[in-house]
């Protein structure tokens, strides 16, 4: 079974390294690299060159944002299984795959594994643990799912759909709902610690806020909004009030 892990890279040069590391110590053999570079300006390409002969496969041209960048690594993507991983992140362990690979050989009926998470902020570190079972509810308050340590096979791709590029910081919490709300992929929740994730400060941004407001509005009609505002707002009293 072979597992693609797909890289998007932007001006990448100084994460870069630790990532693709963290993917070449693993102990399970068949992994396809793939980076798709948006067009870098810093030394990201000489990075990759220096490691040209463990990668797969290698697409450097403009694109609309990461999840463009995914899109088209998917669609070069070889193997049965699909992840990503960011620049800025890092599998934790080199048994990583291995783990992921078992489930999807013991358990031929599951299409998604997930495991849990570090939230690295350099001195802050915190682990994420992330829900047994996933629905559309799981995804209403929040987005709560680590892309990084999500594992598909490719097949759901074809079911569920790529990622919506009009959507530039959203485009995963849209991909969720679809997925595990209206298809109802089959899933398996890897109690493991996957990755260290660094990605993130967007989500309280003007921007962030305008597009999961759109996305809620795709997939939770009024009155579930109204819901959504009053917890969003008992929330904000709280984080002032503790």
């Amino acid at each position: 079974m072979i597992i693609s892990v797909i890289i998007p890279t932007y001006n990448a040069e100084a994460t870069l390294e630790q990532a693709l590391q963290s993917i070449f110590q693993q102990d399970y053999p068949q992994i396809e690299v793939i980076i798709v570079d948006g067009g870098s300006t810093d030394g990201t390409m000489a990075l990759v060159d220096r490691y040209r002969s463990q990668i797969a496969r290698v697409i450097q041209e403009p694109d609309e944002g990461p999840f463009d960048a995914m899109n088209k690594g998917i669609l070069a993507s070889q193997g049965e299984v699909i992840g990503v991983l960011g620049a800025d992140d890092y599998y934790l362990s080199p048994s990583v795959l291995r783990a992921v690979a078992q489930v999807f050989a013991e358990k031929p009926h599951i299409q998604a594994v997930y495991g849990d998470y570090l939230r690295d902020k350099g001195e802050e570190q915190r682990i994420f643990h992330h829900p047994d079972h996933l629905s559309r509810w799981t995804f209403f308050f929040r987005n709560p799912l680590c892309q990084q340590a999500l594992f598909v096979r490719r097949e759901v791709f074809d079911e569920v759909g790529l990622f919506d590029t009009s959507l530039k910081i959203a485009s995963d919490h849209d991909w969720y709902l679809r997925a595990f709300g209206q298809h109802q992929v089959p899933h398996f929740h890897l109690p493991l610690l996957m990755c260290g994730f660094r990605g993130g400060g967007l989500s309280s941004t003007p921007a962030s806020v305008h597009e999961h407001a759109l996305v809620r509005r795709r997939y939770f009609p009024w009155p579930y909004e109204l819901v959504w505002h009053g917890w969003d707002i008992g929330r904000r009293i709280l984080r002032r009030l503790f």
